[in-house]
């Protein structure tokens, strides 16, 4: 029995065992807790799910998309400024890692028109690029930005689709989404109002 007994640890060990687990938990609980999102699972930040019409997001304005699973609004503005933006879900507090923005916009500079390639959005005229603004560092994650500006009657809006990555050109999977926005009508008249 004595050859067990010093081997068996003491009422003092066993204490200083569990404060020091309980000092751990209590360091790495909030931590672990901090990467979890309340809303729920992390957003892909390319969605490889088609798009469902029961995830469709609005803006009082009336311009809507169909955001990817687990993705969020995350910026809404008042009536008189239409702009809607959703992003992936992830950690709280952190740089966002992809994202899209609606917005209405003035005409683009001729300038941007003679940079930008031509094409036509949901039947109205178009100019899109994608491009990398800032390569991958040890810092600093990598950002590309894909910019559409759409004519609907004279009337601009701007799509913006912005990653934590390098790329040239826009994913598919982003424009099967990008195809789900709905534009508002008679924003125009809306413009006019609020300036005033």
């Amino acid at each position: 029995m004595n050859h067990l007994e010093r081997f068996l640890p003491s009422r003092f060990e066993i204490l200083v065992i569990v404060v020091i687990c309980g000092g751990l938990f209590a360091l790495l609980y909030p931590a672990v807790q901090m990467q979890r999102n309340p809303k729920g699972p992390h957003g892909s930040m390319i969605p490889q799910e088609p798009p469902d019409e029961r995830n469709r997001v609005f803006h009082s304005s009336g311009v809507s998309i169909v955001a990817p699973l687990n993705w969020d609004k995350i910026r809404d503005y008042s009536f008189g400024f239409p702009f809607l933006s959703v992003a992936a879900r992830g950690v709280p507090g952190a740089r966002l890692r992809s994202f899209i923005e609606i917005q209405l916009t003035d005409a683009p500079g001729e300038d941007i028109q003679n940079r930008y390639r031509p094409l036509r959005f949901q039947g109205w005229p178009a100019y899109e690029r994608m491009q990398i603004d800032r390569e991958d560092s040890f810092d600093d994650p990598a950002s590309s930005s894909y910019e559409l500006y759409v004519n609907r009657n004279d009337e601009w809006w701007l799509v913006r689709f912005i990653i934590a990555d390098e790329m040239t050109e826009l994913p598919p999977e982003i424009r099967r989404y990008l195809d789900t926005i709905r534009f508002p009508e008679e924003q125009s008249r809306l413009r006019d109002l609020s300036r005033e």
